[in-house]
């Protein structure tokens, strides 16, 4: 095994990896920037709107395939990093922040942006009225990805991470590193407690065989997270079918969000966190625990197959407009579900400001404009100093 590193040397590493990765693309940077969409919404005109929990961070590729416990598929958010009770607005800003800038880098001029602006609003309304889910699949590439999820299944995911369909440890590699024995011990009474145990074991629960931990690896994934405890645990089913036995947990240090909150959001970072998700996405958050893991407050959850995130580089211009509407109708359904009905179409109406059919609010045209002017300056000149 490779030398353990000390955590200063690893903090070193994933903030260099997490600088590098920022400076891929405009999006990249705008997907690990939530402070500074934040810190730039200072005397915007943004409708206020309930108080209801949201993303905090609803870019693109936090929206894509998510499974249920039981492996049934939708879309959904998938990232509750910066979830809070706050502005819904918010959510809607950011989404469009994040595609604008996916449209500008496809070469798209002002005339199909603001087309596919239109159909964003246009998708988050009919999700916060809980109208036909059908926006989430009319872009192909959407469908596709539900299709991709549905076909998936665990050897698949193990394969993946590991190399093996039925590995005995988990390999040292770019996004996988050795943790200390101390570590794995800590991470195997976690996995020993009760409340773990059912969670790995809801997928079936015929199987009522005990989880054990076969191994334990720092885990570097996503952008913005990175520099926080992350581990990837392989966990046994004792009685389980073979091509389901071999599971992998994921515990994610809750780290403090850069959302403006409100009054009702929970202090403890991993209960913010865990109470978001279930809110947002219930089928996914039903499927989160928060614990104590080497002494971070964490997420931890179950792995699936199923989970897909949307792919920005790969989508095409001319099916942007289509997925804006997809994606944002996930979004306007999150909202929703939390509202009563009358309380979802005062919202909307607030969202609509009398808009004309085919275009875009003019609350939210004026605030994202000088938002992605913010974001790609600041891009262009981080990538013109070097950091």
């Amino acid at each position: 095994m490779s030398k353990v590193m000390k955590p200063e040397e690893r903090t070193a590493r994933l903030r260099a990896l997490r600088d590098s990765k920022m400076s891929e693309s405009a999006h990249a940077f705008v997907r690990a920037s939530a402070p500074l969409f934040y810190a730039s919404l200072g005397g915007m005109q943004i409708p206020a709107g309930p108080d209801i929990w949201i993303s905090g961070d609803a870019h693109a590729e936090n929206i894509g395939a998510v499974g249920s416990a039981k492996g049934e598929v939708e879309l959904g958010l998938n990232d509750f990093d910066e979830t809070v009770i706050g502005a819904p607005a918010h959510d809607l800003l950011r989404l469009g922040l994040s595609l604008t800038t996916v449209a500008r880098t496809k070469g798209l001029g002002g005339a199909a942006i603001t087309s596919m602006l239109a159909s964003l609003v246009e998708g988050y309304e009919v999700g916060l009225l809980r109208g036909s889910s059908k926006d989430d699949r009319r872009a192909e590439s959407l469908a596709e990805l539900l299709r991709e999820a549905v076909r998936a299944d665990r050897r698949q995911l193990l394969r993946k991470m590991t190399g093996e369909e039925h590995p005995k440890e988990l390999p040292e590699t770019e996004k996988l590193w050795p943790l200390a024995e101390g570590r794995k011990n800590e991470l195997a009474e976690l996995v020993a407690r009760d409340d773990v145990q059912e969670l790995v074991r809801q997928s079936d629960p015929k199987h009522a065989g005990s989880v054990k931990l076969l191994d334990a690896a720092f885990r570097v994934a996503g952008t913005a997270s990175l520099g926080g405890f992350r581990a990837a645990l392989l966990v046994e089913v004792e009685d389980a079918p073979r091509a389901d036995r071999l599971r992998v947990l994921d515990v994610k240090e809750a780290q403090p969000t850069s959302t403006p909150r409100r009054a009702g959001t929970p202090k403890d970072e991993a209960e913010r966190a865990l109470t978001g998700a279930r809110a947002l996405s219930p089928a996914y958050g039903g499927r989160k625990l928060a614990v104590l893991a080497c002494g971070h407050r964490c997420l931890l959850r179950e792995l699936m197959p199923q989970e897909r995130k949307v792919e920005c580089a790969a989508l095409e211009a001319a099916e942007l407009a289509d997925v804006a509407r997809g994606l944002a109708h996930v979004v306007g359904r999150a909202h929703g579900r939390q509202l009563a009905a009358k309380e979802a179409r005062s919202w909307c109406e607030d969202v609509s400001e009398k808009r004309v059919a085919g275009t875009a609010p003019r609350w939210f045209s004026r605030a994202l404009a000088p938002l992605v002017g913010i974001h790609e300056s600041a891009y262009l000149k981080r990538a013109l100093e070097g950091t």
